[in-house]
């Protein structure tokens, strides 16, 4: 009777321990995937945060300019200022309110260039340090 001593002679010998090493990297492999998915939704998320935000100030200086319209032209001047929340804007709108509603931590300039108004909105999203910053220029006049 021939026999070998050689050990991939030995029956399954090159194979013990192969399966589950190649579980061990399949294992591996997925898990990787599903930490790269939940960095990309974490992403989106952020990103989705901070164009609601600029959508809402967009939409805040939208009706401040339309509040402007409701302002004499002579009287556009008392308008300009600085706000934030609890200020009260021209004609006894709530300027302060709506930022502060929409925008955390966020304020208005508004500044006025004869029928020319120019309002900067700024904030701070939760867990960003940088400042976000939206400007809109208007014409307030009449024909």
């Amino acid at each position: 009777m021939l026999t070998s001593k050689h050990p991939l002679a030995q029956r399954g010998g090159a194979q013990q321990g192969m399966v589950l090493l190649e579980a061990l990297i399949a294992v591996l492999i997925f898990s990787l995937g599903l930490l790269g998915l939940a960095g990309g939704q974490a992403s989106a998320i952020k990103a989705q945060g901070e164009a609601k935000a600029r959508a809402d100030a967009a939409f805040v200086a939208n009706q401040i300019v339309g509040d402007l319209w409701a302002v004499a032209p002579n009287e556009l001047g008392g308008c300009a200022g600085t706000y934030a929340a609890g200020d009260v804007g021209c004609n006894g709108a709530a300027w302060g309110d709506r930022i502060a509603q929409s925008l955390p931590g966020g304020q208005a300039v508004i500044e006025i260039n004869n029928t020319q108004a120019t309002v900067t909105l700024t904030w701070r999203s939760p867990g960003i340090e940088e400042e976000h910053q939206y400007v809109h220029v208007a014409a307030v006049a009449r024909n």
